[in-house]
C-alpha cells in the first residue's frame, strides 16, 4: 500500500496513520502521528515515493467547487457525465453528515506514466495518460471505513438506465451503486435494492456498467466504497463517470401550446421604413431573428394558447396570448445573472441566452423611435430592451423591460445618436432554481422620420443639384451703410456679398462653400432657382458664415430673410455676435423639417446699440460623428441701421456714448434705470468685496495695484477716484480686484476719464496675463470728452477682475481714473 503525508490528509477524516503503496512484493508501514491541518509541509519523501510507484499527486482542494452544498436538480443524463478534468462542473458530491460514510473522495492527478499493478489494483486500466484526474478515498483502520459519492438529484426517469465509471480497488475494498432518496425527516436514505455491477468476465483493465431501473420519484445515484478494513491499507479509485438515461418531461405544462423553430424573413439588411419592423405573426415576413450562441434559443410558440390557471401562476395574468409568438425557454439551472460584455458578439460563450434582435435601421440625423410590445414572462426574470450599433454590434443604450405591465402594450422610446442601429431583446437575469419563460408579442415600431429609405434618398440630393467650389467673399471691414447692403444671393461665388467665412477662429471648423446650379431636367424637385451657400458638415465641427460689422440697430427690430434647406443632422442657426469680442449675444434656431424647402425663414434682430455681427451657424445636432448638410439662399435684412464711420470708437460691452451720440449719456455717480422683470440676485458678500467708491481716506478698498510688464505705473486713491499717470517707460497700470464667487450673473460697473493724452482701457477677467486683445476693450484712443460710464458682465465662472490701462501707441502721457465700481444684477439693481 502506498501513501504520502499528503494522502494520509486526503483518506480519512480521523486516521493519524498512515501507509506508503510500494510494488506489491514489498509493504512498509509508516506511522505517522500529524493531524490533517499540516498535511503538505515535511512530508516530500512520502509524496514522492507515492510518484515513484503510482505516479499520481494530491490535488489541493480539488473538490471544494464540487462538494458545494444545496446541489440542482439534474436535467439531462449527460449533465452527470463526468472525468474530473473539471470537477467543478461535475454533478457529484461527497455525502456530509448522515451517518451514511466515514471518509470522502480526495481528487488526485497523475504526474507521469507509472502503470498500476495489474493484479493488485484493478479492475480499471492500468495505463492512465499523464493528466489525467481520478478520485480516491482509502485507509488503513481495522474497523470497517466507507466513502459515499452522490449526485445530484434526478426528479423522475421513465427509462432504464445505464451508469458506467472507472474504478480501481487494492487490497479488500469494495464498491458498490446505490439509489438514495432525500427524505424530509430523515435525510439521505439508501434504497434496499442494489444494482449489479458488471464488470465483464475479466475483470482487468476494463470499465464497469450499473443498469438503474426506471423511477417515478425524485433520487440520487451513489458510489459506495466499502470494505476498507486492512491495517496494512486499503484504497478505492474512480474515473470517467457516464450515464445514459431518459429522464421524465418536467418542464411547465404549457397544455395546447407548442412550439418549433423560429424561422422569419429577417436577413441583416436595412430597412426602409419603421413599419417593416412591425410583427404578430413571426413567420416568414418578420424582421426579427435571434442572435449569439446561448443554450437557451428563441422559438415560435403556435398552437393554443397556454390554460389561463397557468399563466396566472407562472405571470400574474390569466390573459392569454394571441399565437404565434416568439418565446424563450430557459430550462432550471440554465445560469444567474448573466455575464453581458456589451457586445453581441457571435464568439461570445458567457452569454447564457440568445437575444432577438431586428433587422438594422438606418437614419441619416437623430430620431425619436418607439417601440410597442406586449410580454408575457415568469417573474424570476429580468430583460432589457436595447440599442446596439448595427455594424459592431456593441451596445449603445438599455432600457429594462416591466413585465408586470404587460399584457397592456407596453411602449419605450428611445433617441440614438447612432445613424446605424438594430433593436434588441436581452435576458439579463432569471431565477435558476425554477424553470423561466418569456413571450413577446405585437410588435409594432414607430418615429424614425429621418430614418429608412425615403430619408437616405434626401442624402445625396443637395450633391445631385449642385457642383460645390470655394466662397469668393471675404471679410474686409467695409462700411455698412444700409441693411440692404447685407442681402446676397450667392451669385458669381459671392465675391460681391458682404457674408463670408471668418478667418482667425480657434478649433476645427468646416467652411461654407457656394453651390453651383447644375442643369435639372426636373424643375418641380428643385431646391433653389440659382446659386446657394451650402455647408457640408464633417467630424462634429461647426461652420460659420459672418457679415460684416452693423454699428447698431435702430428703433424696431429688425428682420432677417433667407430660403434654407438641411438635411441628416445638420441644424441652422442666426446668432448676434458682439463685433470685436465675438461673445454671441443671442442665437435663433432655425427649425424646418429634413430635406424639405423652406420658401422663405423669418428670424427677428432685436435692436441694439452696439457694434454687432450676424451670425448663420451650421451643426449637427447630438453625440457622436454626425454629418449633414446646410444650403442657404436669398438672404435679406431689414432694419433702420447707424451708418458706418471709419474712425469711429467701438462699445463692445456695456453703454457708453457711441459715435453718433445716439445712445444715453450717463454722469459719473448714477447707473442706467431698468425697469424689467427681477432677475436673480448677486451675493451681498460679493457686491461689497467688488463695490468701491474711492471716498474713505485715500483707501483702495479691496482692491490692489500691482506693477506689471516692466512699467512702474500704479493705481492710487486719489481726489475720490483710483488715479495713475502713464508715461514714457511707464506705459501700464492695473487694478486688481480680490477673488470672488458669484452665485448668479451680474454686471459691474464703473466710471472712468482718460485725459492729458491717448490711452487704452481694457478689461480682463481671471487672468492679467492674457493678451489684451482677447479682454474686453472699454475705450481705445485718444481722450474721453467727460466722465463715461460702462459696465462689465460677469458669470459664476468668473474669480478675479482686472482693470488695464495703457498709453496709446505715439502717445507721450495720459492719466486715467477709475471711480464708482458697483455691482448689480443683469437687470441694473444694485446687489447691496
Amino acid at each position: 500500500m502506498v501513501a504520502s503525508e499528503a494522502y494520509s490528509c486526503t483518506i480519512s477524516r480521523q486516521t493519524k496513520q498512515q501507509f506508503v503503496l510500494l510494488p506489491p512484493f514489498l509493504i512498509i508501514i509508516i506511522i505517522f502521528t500529524t493531524s490533517c491541518s499540516a498535511c503538505m509541509p515535511g512530508y516530500e519523501y512520502e509524496r514522492s515515493r507515492l510518484r515513484q510507484y503510482l505516479g499520481i499527486e494530491w490535488v489541493p482542494g480539488g473538490l471544494e467547487k464540487m462538494d458545494a452544498p444545496h446541489p440542482h436538480n439534474v436535467r439531462h443524463p449527460s449533465e452527470l457525465n463526468c472525468d474530473f478534468s473539471k470537477p467543478e462542473l461535475c454533478k457529484w458530491r461527497n455525502v456530509r453528515g448522515g451517518g451514511l460514510d466515514t471518509l470522502d473522495f480526495y481528487l488526485f492527478r497523475k504526474e507521469d506514466n507509472t502503470e498500476f499493478p495489474v493484479v493488485q489494483v484493478r479492475p480499471g486500466p492500468s495505463k492512465v495518460a499523464v493528466g489525467d484526474q481520478v478520485l480516491l478515498t482509502g485507509d488503513r483502520k481495522r474497523e470497517e471505513q466507507i466513502a459515499l459519492l452522490a449526485s445530484h438529484p434526478i426528479k423522475c426517469q421513465n427509462t432504464t438506465g445505464k451508469l458506467t465509471f472507472t474504478f480501481w480497488v487494492y487490497n479488500g475494498a469494495r464498491i458498490e451503486v446505490l439509489i438514495l432518496e432525500d427524505r424530509e425527516d430523515e435525510g439521505l436514505h439508501a434504497l434496499p435494492e442494489k444494482p449489479q455491477i458488471d464488470c465483464g468476465t475479466v475483470e482487468m483493465n476494463t470499465e464497469c456498467s450499473v443498469s438503474i431501473p426506471p423511477n417515478l420519484q425524485p433520487f440520487q445515484l451513489g458510489l459506495r466504497a466499502y470494505d476498507i478494513r486492512n491495517t496494512e491499507g486499503s484504497f478505492v479509485m474512480l474515473d470517467s463517470i457516464n450515464y445514459e438515461a431518459q429522464f421524465c418531461k418536467i418542464s411547465t405544462d404549457f397544455g395546447p401550446m407548442t412550439y418549433e423553430p423560429l424561422l422569419t424573413g429577417a436577413r441583416g439588411q436595412f430597412v426602409n421604413a419603421m413599419a417593416e419592423l412591425n410583427c404578430d405573426q413571426f413567420g416568414a415576413t418578420c424582421r426579427w431573428r435571434q442572435s449569439g450562441t446561448g443554450k437557451a434559443i428563441w422559438k415560435r410558440a403556435i398552437g393554443s394558447p397556454p390554460p389561463a390557471v397557468m399563466l396566472l401562476n407562472e405571470t400574474g395574468t390569466n390573459i392569454e396570448p394571441d399565437l404565434p409568438s416568439a418565446f424563450l425557454y430557459i430550462e432550471e439551472g440554465s445560469g444567474g445573472a448573466s455575464q453581458h460584455n456589451n457586445v453581441l458578439d457571435a464568439d461570445t460563450t458567457s452569454n447564457e441566452f440568445r437575444m432577438l434582435i431586428s433587422d438594422p435601421i438606418h437614419c441619416v440625423g437623430p430620431s425619436s423611435i418607439d417601440l410597442k410590445f406586449r410580454i408575457w414572462a415568469t417573474k424570476g426574470i429580468k430583460l432589457s430592451v436595447c440599442i446596439i450599433e448595427a455594424e459592431s454590434l456593441h451596445i449603445h443604450i438599455c432600457q429594462p423591460v416591466i413585465p408586470s405591465l404587460s399584457p397592456a402594450q407596453i411602449q419605450h422610446n428611445f433617441q440614438p445618436s447612432v445613424l446605424n442601429f438594430a433593436i434588441a431583446f436581452r435576458v439579463d437575469s432569471v431565477n435558476i432554481d425554477f424553470d423561466n419563460f418569456v413571450l413577446v408579442d405585437d410588435f409594432e415600431v414607430g418615429g424614425g422620420d429621418q430614418c429608412g429609405d425615403l430619408a437616405a434618398k434626401s442624402e445625396n440630393k443637395l450633391l445631385d443639384q449642385f457642383l460645390p467650389v470655394p466662397m469668393l467673399s471675404s471679410l474686409l471691414s467695409r462700411p455698412i451703410h444700409s441693411a440692404q447692403e447685407l442681402s446676397c444671393d450667392f451669385s458669381k461665388r459671392a465675391i460681391a456679398c458682404k457674408w463670408a467665412n471668418p478667418e482667425g477662429l480657434a478649433g476645427e471648423v468646416n467652411s461654407w462653400e457656394i453651390g453651383v446650379k447644375k442643369q435639372q431636367k426636373d424643375a418641380a424637385n428643385t431646391l433653389f432657382d440659382g446659386d446657394a451657400a451650402i455647408a457640408r458638415l464633417h467630424k462634429n465641427a461647426p461652420a460659420y458664415l459672418l457679415s460684416e460689422t452693423i454699428q447698431c440697430i435702430l428703433q424696431n427690430d429688425g428682420m432677417l430673410k433667407l430660403k434654407t434647406w438641411n438635411n441628416g443632422n445638420a441644424r441652422l442657426s442666426v446668432c448676434i455676435v458682439r463685433a470685436h469680442s465675438m461673445e454671441i449675444l443671442d442665437c435663433q434656431n432655425v427649425e424646418i423639417e429634413d430635406g424639405r424647402i423652406e420658401e422663405e425663414v423669418l428670424v427677428d434682430i432685436p435692436t441694439t446699440d452696439e457694434p454687432v455681427k450676424l451670425l448663420l451657424r451650421a451643426e449637427a445636432a447630438g453625440n457622436g460623428d454626425h454629418e449633414g448638410q446646410v444650403a442657404v439662399d436669398s438672404i435679406q435684412f431689414e432694419a433702420k441701421i447707424c451708418p458706418s464711420i471709419a474712425s469711429a470708437s467701438v462699445a463692445v460691452h456695456g453703454v457708453q456714448n457711441t459715435p453718433l451720440g445716439s445712445a444715453l449719456s450717463i454722469a459719473p455717480n448714477s447707473l442706467p434705470s431698468d425697469n424689467s422683470s427681477p432677475h436673480p440676485v448677486p451675493d451681498e458678500n460679493v457686491c461689497r468685496l467688488l463695490s468701491c467708491d474711492f471716498n474713505y481716506g485715500g483707501s483702495m478698498c479691496l482692491y490692489s495695484s500691482v506693477r506689471i510688464s516692466s512699467s512702474l505705473s500704479l493705481f492710487r486713491s486719489f481726489n475720490q477716484s483710483a488715479f495713475s499717470m502713464l508715461f514714457g517707460r511707464n506705459k501700464v497700470a492695473m487694478i486688481e480686484s480680490s477673488q470672488f464667487h458669484l452665485n448668479a450673473p451680474a454686471r459691474l460697473h464703473f466710471d472712468f476719464i482718460i485725459q492729458k493724452g491717448s490711452a487704452n482701457l481694457h478689461v480682463c477677467q481671471d487672468s492679467a496675463l492674457r493678451e489684451l486683445d482677447t479682454c474686453l476693450a472699454i475705450f481705445e484712443g485718444g481722450e474721453t470728452l467727460g466722465w463715461q460710464h460702462d459696465f462689465i458682465e460677469l458669470s459664476e465662472n468668473d474669480r478675479k477682475v482686472y482693470i488695464i490701462a495703457r498709453l496709446s501707441n505715439g502717445a507721450r502721457k495720459a492719466s486715467v481714473q477709475i471711480d464708482n465700481l458697483l455691482l448689480t444684477d443683469i437687470g441694473n439693481h444694485r446687489a447691496c
